[in-house]
């Protein structure tokens, strides 16, 4: 990996809008893995450490609720800065949460969110 890439990780169950994230990052520069829930994000987190994650609440088999718990858990990968993006208003009272967006999001505000996080790496 490139000293100076940005890897994030994208959890989103919504095929599309994964694939709408991952352009998006990608076109910004950005190193993107990929996860459709939560089981499969705690797996490629066992392989790799992102610099940030961009996380839906509602998965299958593992919520996103559970997985900010799991990264809070381990001392490997606490303190992943983590932008939710949810349809929801409920997001999770944790000082990892970085940025709640709303569904529908634009590229401008994923990519805004993203530059504020990585600013402070």
């Amino acid at each position: 990996m490139d000293a100076n890439r940005v890897v994030v990780l994208v959890v989103e169950d919504d095929d599309d809008l994964r694939e709408y994230f991952q352009c998006i990052l990608r076109q910004a520069g950005l190193e993107v893995r990929a996860a459709a829930d939560g089981l499969q994000a705690l797996r490629l987190l066992e392989q790799t450490r992102p610099h940030l994650i961009v996380l839906d609440l509602y998965l299958p088999h593992v919520s996103g609720g559970d997985l900010i718990a799991e990264l809070e858990a381990s001392e490997r990968l606490r303190g992943i800065p983590i932008v939710v993006v949810t349809g929801t208003q409920f997001t999770p009272d944790n000082t990892n949460v970085r940025f709640r967006l709303q569904k529908p999001v634009t590229a401008d505000a994923l990519i805004g969110s993203i530059e504020q996080c990585t600013a402070q790496l």
